[in-house]
């Protein structure tokens, strides 16, 4: 921030040496294109919307979270009083780590493995098959791991 001496605060006439300084420090203090600017504290409104879109924005509501891009929700993250976050407007993950698809009976996978995956330790992974693994790609299930095709 800026230090400028101001006449009011002075209680006289600025000097020639004064008003070189007030220059100065507004100068060294301001904001060019290209820039990096950083923020301690930042207080806004409930929206920050994306240039020119106003159906791209987040939004913070209460302790609530909300990302939407081109009108769909992509998250949805509300704290104090519920269990679950919204993903992609019908993916829900509770906070027990478990996903809930809303308005679909359907969940969909590829059906091809085209990198390799290891099953996350102490987890278990279901597939609707069948499914296909790449050459030299490898699936690593490790000891008290389960992966079931279904």
């Amino acid at each position: 921030m800026s230090t400028i001496v101001t006449r009011a605060g002075k209680g006289s006439a600025l000097t020639h040496t004064e008003m070189d300084a007030n220059f100065t420090n507004l100068n060294n203090d301001k904001y060019q294109s290209g820039d990096s600017p950083t923020f301690t504290n930042m207080y806004m409104g409930q929206y920050i919307y994306h240039s020119g879109d106003t159906n791209t924005y987040i939004r913070f509501l209460g302790d609530r979270l909300q990302v939407v891009a081109g009108g769909k929700t992509m998250l949805d993250n509300i704290e104090g009083g519920t269990d679950y976050t919204t993903i992609a407007s019908n993916v829900i993950i509770t906070d027990a780590g478990s996903i809930r698809l809303q308005d679909t009976p359907f969940y969909e996978n590829q059906q091809t493995v085209t990198g390799n995956y290891t099953i996350t330790n102490g987890y278990n992974a279901m597939s609707a098959g069948p499914i296909t693994i790449n050459s030299g790609v490898t699936v690593t299930v490790g000891d008290g791991e389960t992966w079931t095709v279904v």
